[in-house]
Order: structure tokens, then sequence, then C-alpha cells
């Protein structure tokens, strides 16, 4: 999310890529960091994996999971889509709460 420091995340992010079964060392994983998106800081991971020996599903699930864990040991949110509304009107505007 925003607020994120990207440097820490890309740290965290190497640092899970360098601990993760079936991640090649040869060439070296990469962490990009690719854009300012509407709600969102987005990284990339780049890595090898032998996938005639290993499952690329299972190392990108467990580098999923190991991100999640970590992200929230460091406080680092996950952000999700948001909008704010602005609304321009000449009058006041009724509310209701329904429950």
């Amino acid at each position: 999310a925003y607020g994120s420091d990207p440097r820490v995340v890309e740290n965290a992010c190497m640092d899970i890529l360098l601990n993760t079964e079936g991640v090649g060392q040869n060439p070296m994983p990469m962490v990009l960091f690719e854009n300012f998106a509407d709600s969102t800081l987005n990284f990339r991971l780049v890595f090898w994996a032998d996938i005639a020996t290993e499952n690329l599903a299972v190392i990108r699930s467990n580098i999923r999971f190991k991100m999640n864990d970590r992200f929230r040991q460091l406080g680092i949110e996950i952000a999700f889509p948001q909008r704010d509304v602005n609304l321009k009107i000449s009058r006041p505007l009724d509310v209701k709460v329904l429950s």
C-alpha cells in the first residue's frame, strides 16, 4: 500500500526468494519496483526454476505464503482497490441508515 517503504518490501521479497526451495540462484532472482498504481505500489518478483524437476505452482504458492507472513510481521499492508467519492450537491443530502 502507499506509505510502505519500497526498500523494505524489496529486501523482504529478495530474502524470501533467496530462501525458498526450488528458486534458482543463477541467475539471481530480482525484485522490480514496477509502478505507482491507483491504490498500490506494484512489484514484480523474477526468478528461475527448473520446471523439469520443480513444480512452479508450488514454488509460487510458497513464495506468496512467505510474503504474507513476512509482510504481516513487518506491518506492510497489502492494499486493496479503493475510491474516494466526492458529491457536489446544491442542497443537503438526506441519509437513511437501514438495519
